[in-house]
């Protein structure tokens, strides 16, 4: 094949001589030239430079902006339609993904709360862990099942300065953690022991309703 003499930019779409004078050199084109000209690259390095985040942050944003607002609709038709193909596998997924980090999300949710509180002391997922098999995967309360839908309450409440350390945390069912409030666990348990008549044992049959 022969060496062509002139070449039309892809860019201005003007015709000039295929040599270096008007082609910048580049090793990934057949003749060893650029496709833009010279005066096309450098408007095109310009732009790419104003238009880099850390040198022009303001018209980066700006520039993405547009195009999320330009192609917003398009990205959501084709999650809809995704989601609605694959409705199981990502319920499926999602469902592992929650029961493989319920541990961590849970120390962490117990240490920011201690931190707001000003409570000392740091929970690892390994603690939550521990506390959920030793329990048996049962509510520390009423004992119900919890089946990874637990949530970590502290034995002596934050209100009353208890510490966030693995002693003071047990794993509980949502409605015993809610009407436990700021309680300690010997006022809840006779609360509980009060409203349905039974002695600390039994407790340990009754699903609180």
């Amino acid at each position: 094949m022969d060496r062509p003499k002139t070449r039309v930019c892809s860019k201005c779409g003007k015709r000039k001589p295929l040599t270096r004078k008007y082609f910048p050199p580049v090793k990934w084109n057949v003749w060893g030239l650029n496709t833009l000209c010279y005066v096309c690259l450098r408007i095109y390095n310009k732009d790419l430079k104003r238009g880099n985040y850390w040198k022009n942050p303001k018209l980066a944003r700006a520039k993405g902006r547009l195009s999320s607002k330009k192609y917003k609709e398009s990205v959501q038709r084709s999650q809809r339609k995704y989601h609605l193909k694959n409705a199981k596998q990502i319920n499926i997924r999602q469902k592992d993904a929650w029961h493989r980090h319920s541990f961590l999300t849970r120390a962490r949710g117990a240490n920011t709360w201690a931190r707001k509180r000003g409570s000392q002391g740091i929970v690892t997922a390994q603690d939550i862990a521990r506390i959920y098999h030793r329990q048996r995967g049962r509510c520390f309360y009423c004992e119900t099942r919890l089946d990874r839908q637990f949530e970590v309450d502290h034995k002596i409440p934050l209100d009353r300065k208890g510490p966030n350390t693995p002693r003071n945390l047990c794993c509980t069912c949502h409605k015993c953690n809610k009407r436990k409030q700021n309680k300690s666990v010997e006022e809840f348990r006779k609360i509980l022991k009060a409203k349905y008549g039974l002695p600390e044992p039994e407790l340990a049959s009754l699903r609180v309703a």
